[in-house]
């Protein structure tokens, strides 16, 4: 019996010592503090702010850009007015790492009055991004992309094409390269008020250098006998 307690004794210290251990590792992790964190605004409310030009500070290397182009694919010059904003969601440090979330909306309004007033139309893209930094490098991924079409009057306006994508590339924190990697997808037919929404599932990428991850929402239209192609893009980084 004293050999069996004594057994016992010993797998039950040796049982204790391996838990202790387990405790006093995983305390040694460091704990993830959250610096900051607001309610996301609702899609409204964050048109009103890129109407108003209302923009949370902090997100660098933000690239919004809005373009028209002919049938060949050239920039035309006719009106587009560009609104953008963002929010700050979470900041959150664990150790030296601090990991920040944002909310961008970018709105592209294409109104030609002049010479085809068929021509008005509205494409949102939404992006919520969460960048982190690591040494001195800047690290980015997407987590969601929406995109929405408004027509503002008139049915004379068709879109005969829109592709949705979402496009990533550069360096991960583990070494990993990156190229060209996307994930285009076509919206058809295209539904006035809808929201269109993508979920990558890529690495973050480093945007200090060269690396990039952003939305790109791509629509062929017609109006009465003229066409063109408005491209809007939601990014972080150089592409």
């Amino acid at each position: 019996m004293k050999g069996l307690a004594k057994s016992v004794l010993t797998i039950v210290s040796l049982i204790c010592l391996v838990l202790g251990g387990g405790m006093a590792q995983a305390s040694t992790s460091p704990e993830e503090e959250v610096l900051f964190q607001a309610k996301i605004k609702s899609e409204k409310e964050l048109l009103e702010d890129a109407l108003a030009g209302k923009r949370d500070p902090g997100l660098e290397n933000l690239k919004i850009e809005v373009q028209a182009l002919d049938d060949n694919g050239k920039k035309v010059d006719i009106n587009i007015k560009k609104y953008y904003t963002v929010q700050k969601l979470k900041q959150t440090k664990r150790g030296n790492e601090i990991t920040t979330d944002y909310v961008v909306l970018g709105s592209a309004v294409i109104d030609d009055p002049k010479s085809n007033p068929g021509v008005n139309f509205t494409q949102n893209i939404t992006g919520y991004f969460s960048t982190t930094t690591i040494g001195t490098d800047q690290y980015a991924k997407a987590t969601r992309y929406e995109a929405q079409y408004t027509l503002h009057d008139g049915n004379l306006l068709k879109i005969t094409d829109a592709v949705f994508n979402a496009r990533t590339e550069g360096r991960t924190p583990s070494g990993q390269n990156y190229f060209n990697q996307q994930n285009p997808t076509t919206i058809s037919p295209v539904n006035w008020g809808q929201t269109y929404v993508k979920i990558p599932s890529w690495d973050y990428v480093n945007i200090s250098g060269s690396g990039y991850c952003g939305g790109i929402l791509t629509t062929k239209y017609t109006a009465r006998s003229s066409s063109g192609t408005l491209v809007s893009t939601v990014g972080l980084g150089t592409p």
